[in-house]
């Protein structure tokens, strides 16, 4: 009788034994960790609004204006860093408690991307009136004025000369005939005087906001907003 029981208590005991080896392995592979980092464009300014997603779930956040990220992931999960008009990036998080990531630009994808006043966004997902074009479009037309050079090819924006004189600047536009739009070059605002004396070779994109969709500027929009961006260095 004390051989059976000696018995049953050293097999409940190895199981017991067991049972407390596998629990440190369970809790090991579900273990979490609290990842941040910044992420930042090929000129190392901060994204905003940057997407960092735990690959294969729901589990994401995005950038502050600082281009900074906090998130709770498995240690051995796979992160998603992605931004409009970037090559998204994966890295596995491997325990570590701090990732930085830079995105380049996803040359491809920047064909469909129209800039708006709070940032980018694909064209297909614009909801708003807008309208853009490429700095290699505008080119196309030999003038000095880069304002002459929107003429015709912006829908609703109307250009005219006020005289004819050689090398004079002018000339007017208006936005579906509301009057002169506010003007903003890499996101500061300027006179129309500013964009018409710019380079046409430094500008990269023009983008005109009309209706609800220049809102974001306030009353000074009310006439529609030119955004202007220019080509920057490297």
């Amino acid at each position: 009788m004390f051989r059976i029981f000696n018995l049953k208590t050293g097999m409940i005991l190895s199981v017991l034994a067991l049972i407390m080896t596998l629990v440190p392995l369970g809790a090991s592979a579900q273990r979490t960790v609290t990842v941040t980092g910044t992420i930042v464009d090929h000129e190392n300014e901060p994204l905003i609004g940057a997407s960092v997603l735990v690959k294969n779930t729901t589990n994401g956040v995005v950038t502050d204006i600082n281009g900074e990220y906090t998130i709770n992931a498995p240690a051995d999960a796979t992160l998603v860093y992605s931004y409009i008009g970037y090559t998204p990036v994966e890295e596995k998080v491997n325990g570590r408690t701090s990732i930085n990531v830079v995105l380049s630009l996803d040359v491809q994808m920047m064909d469909e991307v129209v800039v708006v006043g709070y940032g980018v966004q694909r064209r297909g997902s614009i909801t708003g009136a807008v309208s853009a074009l490429k700095g290699d479009a505008m080119i196309k037309t030999n003038n000095e004025n880069p304002q002459n050079m929107l003429t015709g090819k912006i829908p609703g924006v109307r250009v005219w000369q006020k005289s004819s004189e050689p090398g004079t600047y002018n000339n007017n536009f208006d936005v579906r005939g509301l009057g002169s739009p506010l003007v903003v070059i890499d996101g500061v605002p300027r006179t129309v005087e500013d964009f018409q004396r710019l380079n046409a070779n430094d500008i990269a994109d023009v983008s005109v906001l009309k209706d609800a969709a220049a809102a974001i500027y306030g009353v000074r929009a009310a006439n529609g907003v030119l955004l202007v961006t220019t080509k920057t260095g490297g």
